[in-house]
């Protein structure tokens, strides 16, 4: 039985967690234990959300979460983006969009409206967000 434990990546440990723990507030340090210990539990945690779509959110999605808390409302998975753009892209196309968002023209680092604790961060991707079900061209 602990062989087959090991012989688990980090990643499907990680994941393994957070199913058994839906709904649950979840520290860095639970999540770097039950990764076993890795220095890269974090990576694997971003793996986990951005490319295989679950759900995982922090403080810069809910404001009632602390850095270094984690949350998984659901094992319901979204369509996960892909790693297409370049560094060289994301340059250009901020550069190009004056540093801000092109839905309401704030600029990364101004207060978020909607909670004044809180950073604007530009990301970059469609319009409208693939995650709200809109996967065509940007505008």
């Amino acid at each position: 039985m602990e062989q087959k434990a090991k012989s688990r990546g980090s990643r499907q440990r990680i994941l393994e967690f957070f199913l058994a723990n839906i709904g649950r507030v979840i520290e860095g340090e639970e999540l770097r234990q039950a990764a076993g210990n890795v220095s890269e539990w974090g990576r694997r945690v971003r793996e986990l959300r951005d490319e295989e779509g679950y759900q995982i959110l922090t403080h810069r999605d809910r404001a009632d979460l602390k850095p270094g808390q984690y949350l998984l409302e659901t094992d319901k998975r979204v369509p996960a983006f892909s790693r297409a753009i370049s560094k060289e892209t994301r340059a250009y196309v901020l550069e190009r969009n004056g540093y801000t968002c092109q839905m309401c023209g704030l600029a990364a680092g101004d207060s978020d409206p909607f909670d004044t604790s809180r950073t604007i961060r530009l990301t970059i991707g469609h319009i409208i967000d693939k995650v709200k079900g809109w996967s065509g061209r940007t505008r």
